[in-house]
């Protein structure tokens, strides 16, 4: 079976961002311009801030596809693995003894890396199983390529080449949800329902603040691109805006449109890869959409914990 092929990307190097840079940027600007905003244009003025300083100061790297090597694998090892791939080319044109003898010296190389390389990760996995599972899920998924897509599949009656497959699971994935109402404003309270009042519900900063420094960082990106770990070294600056904005959220009963999109991961469930009706639709929220719902899978889990709500009465 062949793969998809992951379309080549930026990906943000969070780890290695200048954060006191980022702080200064996020502490000389006035946030209180966004309370004379809309909903929408307070978010939008919120992530053009935050996006210019993420672009600033955050380095990144161009990610091809999809890695065909196993999840220890490191980059020296991939590189003696290519040069001895090299040599042997050059061995077999030319039949050169000096290409041979390179090319023995680097495969002896390479095992030995490939133990350590190995032998390291197993430990790491085990040390880390609790607080960081995604180690341990990793090194299964490369056992049984449980990750990986097939280059052409079929919805019913519909095939789709590779540049296709997206709208093959847009069609399907849409086909299984009933459509709901299409506004951003929150439906209003039938009336055998109490009633209810949100412009009582309070979200200070300091509940904010303290969400935002539990973020459990070891989560992914969401649609927005903004990552848990730079948002968990920045809390106590993000919080004040983020609290203006949760507050105008719901005293106008608008969900901001960037928090509710997602990026869709499609998962097998078993059977034929190929069908498209055999997968499921996996949704990451932005890390700021998590934290405003009820249940939140970025915040940090501790013995005893319980999902919170965002939310204080007045």
């Amino acid at each position: 079976m062949k793969s998809l092929n992951s379309i080549a990307h930026y990906k943000y190097l969070y780890h290695l961002a200048n954060f006191d840079s980022i702080w200064q940027g996020i502490s000389d600007v006035d946030w209180s311009v966004i309370d004379v905003m809309d909903t929408e244009s307070a978010t939008s003025y919120f992530y053009s801030i935050l996006n210019t300083l993420v672009n600033d100061f955050v380095p990144k790297r161009k990610v091809c596809s999809t890695s065909r090597y196993p999840p220890w694998y490191n980059r020296p090892l991939i590189k003696i693995i290519k040069n001895k791939l090299n040599a042997h080319a050059r061995w077999k044109k030319y039949n050169n003894v000096i290409d041979y003898a390179e090319f023995k010296l680097l495969r002896k190389r390479e095992k030995k890396l490939s133990k350590d390389c190995y032998t390291k990760y197993i430990a790491l996995s085990e040390k880390k199983i609790t607080s960081s599972p995604k180690y341990f899920w990793s090194f299964i998924k490369s056992k049984f390529s449980a990750n990986e897509i097939p280059s052409n599949m079929y919805f019913n009656d519909k095939s789709s080449p590779e540049g296709f497959i997206c709208d093959l699971f847009n069609n399907y994935f849409s086909s299984v949800f009933v459509s709901g109402c299409n506004q951003s404003r929150l439906p209003s309270p039938q009336p055998s329902s109490p009633s209810v009042d949100i412009s009582s519900i309070n979200i200070t900063d300091n509940l904010v603040n303290k969400h935002l420094k539990n973020l459990c960082v070891n989560k992914g990106a969401g649609f927005d691109n903004i990552h848990p770990l730079l948002v968990s070294k920045l809390y106590a600056e993000l919080a004040a805006p983020l609290a203006k904005l949760f507050r105008k959220s719901l005293s106008e009963g608008i969900v901001p449109s960037v928090w509710k999109q997602a990026i869709i991961t499609p998962v097998h469930k078993g059977g034929d890869k190929h069908n498209i009706k055999l997968y499921r639709p996996i949704s990451k929220l932005c890390v700021f959409a998590n934290i405003n719902n009820n249940n939140s899978a970025y915040i940090r889990p501790t013995a005893g914990h319980r999902p919170p709500l965002m939310r204080e009465r007045a």
